[in-house]
């Protein structure tokens, strides 16, 4: 039985195409896939010399090697499909050319210059101010201790701190100037009371005790010992002023804010502003060895609670009186001595400090 054989159907060579570039900036060779008539099936050898001489211009004409203007692709070639039947019932795989296009791109891809990356931007840096003392009170520090179940380093034991030393600051050197946060927080009608000295300054230090913290409403109150006969008000040069005591009683509390605090706050900030002290006043001051320690976070926004101080004068205040007696025994038994000096008390290590 004789079969007859179709025409071979064959995929041409690969043979140079100029002026045919890929994304990646190589020339690929051209195959053209097409069945190839028996009369001009030759060997492949023939065909390899061939597509060679149509490299070198010696056999453009040749159609086996003839090029054919294929679009630039936007995008790696795509995944290879079969060819499509020659005849009924007869199918070819088409010769997968996308990889070895690929390949060829890629060993020529040292020849290349790659494109250069883009510089990096280097981040900028946000430079925010930190909190710095006033000098009215830099040559001042604060020693703190507390009874056995108050604890100096929680929430409450910082706020306690940082809003009894703010109020220090506020009296000898203005609100403005008190810690970060302290001014908004500060009850309205407690602020409008405060008569800052503008000409005078401290210098030794505040020993200060937290006697007890209760709940009340939604907030805390604490009282507050202080001892200050180891603290100096500074006149003028050799010139400082000392009151001894024994010791005295005032509290701190902390409440929730309400709109008619926020309302009172509005409308201060509608007042004129308070007046600075003289900058060559300020520059005259000496510098001790242990400076003020202050935080440099804000510690009363968002906590929505108002702070305002006051004194109970009563048995807390004895209780105050016999802490400040442990710690100067040689005070008055009652009230206070002036002692005027030419030079400014010892400056102690702040504690715990910021």
């Amino acid at each position: 039985m004789t079969v007859s054989r179709p025409a071979a159907t064959r995929c041409r060579l690969w043979c140079w195409s100029p002026g045919y570039t890929t994304l990646w900036g190589t020339t690929l060779l051209r195959k053209i896939c097409s069945p190839i008539p028996d009369s001009e099936s030759t060997s492949g050898a023939t065909r390899a010399k061939r597509c060679i001489d149509a490299k070198h211009g010696v056999a453009a004409s040749n159609p086996a090697c003839r090029p054919t203007e294929v679009p630039k692709p936007s995008s790696p070639p795509p995944h290879p499909k079969p060819c499509p039947p020659t005849r009924a019932g007869e199918h070819m795989n088409r010769i997968i050319c996308a990889p070895i296009a690929f390949l060829v791109g890629s060993s020529l891809l040292t020849s290349c210059t790659p494109d250069r990356a883009p510089a990096p931007v280097a981040p900028q840096t946000i430079i925010t101010a930190e909190y710095e003392p006033p000098g009215q009170v830099r040559n001042t520090t604060f020693v703190w201790s507390a009874e056995p179940d108050v604890d100096l380093f929680d929430e409450r034991g910082r706020l306690i701190r940082a809003a009894q030393e703010s109020k220090i600051i506020a009296y000898y050197a203005g609100i403005d100037v008190t810690y970060p946060g302290f001014a908004e927080a500060l009850d309205p009608h407690y602020a409008i009371g405060i008569s800052t000295t503008l000409q005078t300054s401290l210098a030794g230090t505040i020993r200060a005790h937290i006697l007890e913290i209760n709940d009340i409403h939604e907030g805390f109150k604490a009282t507050i010992c202080s001892q200050e006969s180891n603290l100096a008000t500074r006149v003028r040069d050799e010139d400082y002023r000392i009151k001894v005591f024994s010791g005295r009683e005032e509290f701190v509390e902390f409440s929730p804010t309400t709109e008619a605090h926020r309302h009172e706050k509005w409308m201060q900030r509608h007042e004129p502003p308070r007046p600075a002290p003289e900058t060559q006043y300020l520059s005259a001051l000496p510098t001790s060895e242990h400076r003020w320690s202050a935080p440099t976070e804000d510690l009363f926004t968002g906590t929505g609670l108002t702070v305002t101080f006051g004194s109970d004068l009563g048995e807390t205040m004895h209780r105050c009186e016999e802490w400040g007696r442990s710690i100067e025994p040689d005070v008055p038994d009652r009230g206070s001595e002036l002692i005027i000096s030419p030079t400014p008390p010892e400056t102690l290590p702040a504690y715990p400090g910021w």
